[in-house]
C-alpha cells in the first residue's frame, strides 16, 4: 500500500496602514534666530515603512532627518523622524509623509513654522504700534 503524505504550507501576508499624529516642534514655541527640531510620529503600520520630509515646493529634506523604528508588542511598527531646522531657515512649511514598504504614500502632516514664530510676530506687531 502506498502512503501519500502531502505537505502544505500556508503563508499569510498582511499589511496595516500607518497613521500620523501632528508634527510637533521642539521647543514648542519657536523664536527667530534659534535652531529647532520638528518631530513626526507614525504608528500602527506593517511592514516597516519610512518617513520623508518635504518643504512647500516639494523639495526633499529627508537626508537632513534622523528616523527611528520601533517594533511594538503587537508586531506593528512605530516610526519617528526628527528634522533639524537651523536658525535662519526661511522655509515656512514642512510636511512629513509616511510611505509604506512598497513606497506608496499613506499619510501626511504639515506644519507652518510661521505660526510657531511667536517672538517674530510679537516684534512685528510691536514695531507697527510704535510707528503709529
Amino acid at each position: 500500500m502506498f502512503s501519500l503524505m502531502t505537505m502544505c504550507a500556508v503563508h499569510f501576508l498582511f499589511a496595516a496602514k500607518y497613521n500620523v499624529s501632528a508634527i510637533t516642534s521642539k521647543p514648542e514655541k519657536l523664536t527667530q534666530g534659534t535652531d529647532s527640531e520638528l518631530l513626526c510620529i507614525s504608528k500602527g503600520g506593517y511592514p516597516r515603512g519610512e518617513i520623508r520630509w518635504f518643504d512647500k515646493d516639494n523639495g526633499d529634506w529627508t537626508k537632513s532627518a534622523k528616523m527611528n523604528v520601533k517594533e511594538t508588542e503587537d508586531g506593528l511598527f512605530e516610526l519617528s523622524s526628527t528634522l533639524s531646522v537651523l536658525r535662519g531657515s526661511i522655509l515656512p512649511l514642512y510636511t512629513c509623509r509616511v510611505f509604506n514598504a512598497d513606497g506608496v504614500m499613506e499619510k501626511e502632516a504639515t506644519i507652518n513654522i510661521a505660526d510657531k514664530l511667536t517672538g517674530m510676530l510679537l516684534n512685528t506687531q510691536r514695531n507697527a504700534f510704535q510707528a503709529i
